[in-house]
């Protein structure tokens, strides 16, 4: 039997960034989760070739950390008691759009974007502001939207 690749907006990668960051979320808990995900971004961001996934484009991806966003949210939201029966429902009829709205594929990524340039790091306040944004259009439009 053939091996079904299961791809999120046409692209593995993202598919992995939600539900990595959805299981780190459940076994480790939010910071830690977080935390690797931008890892994994600033890791991209000094590397000409990718070494995580073949496929994977190089260099940092605000469209990834949307990806481990949306899995760190879903995560938590389908794991606290308040949320779980709406997580559940929504999970089993969920297609690409409610897991990552189309809107957050816009986002800066790829070789040719300066993360260190355009934003200088992630304690940086222009960072932190583009964090907040996509945590709202995923609160308004994800398959988060208004579980918490």
């Amino acid at each position: 039997m053939p091996i079904s690749r299961i791809e999120l907006h046409g692209r593995r990668d993202l598919t992995t960034q939600w539900a990595l960051s959805a299981a780190r979320e459940v076994v480790t808990g939010r910071q830690f989760a977080q935390s690797m995900g931008e890892w994994k971004e600033l890791s991209d961001s000094l590397s000409r070739k990718s070494e995580f996934q073949p496929g994977d484009p190089t260099g940092f991806s605000f469209v990834d950390i949307a990806a481990n966003r949306s899995g760190l949210r879903t995560a938590y939201a389908a794991s606290e008691a308040a949320s779980a029966a709406t997580m559940a429902a929504r999970l089993s009829v969920a297609s690409g759009p409610d897991i990552l709205p189309p809107s957050l594929l816009k986002r800066q990524e790829g070789a040719a974007f300066d993360f260190a340039k355009a934003y200088g790091g992630i304690q940086d306040p222009r960072f932190a502001a583009t964090i907040t944004q996509i945590d709202k259009v995923l609160g308004h439009e994800g398959l988060t939207r208004n579980a918490y």
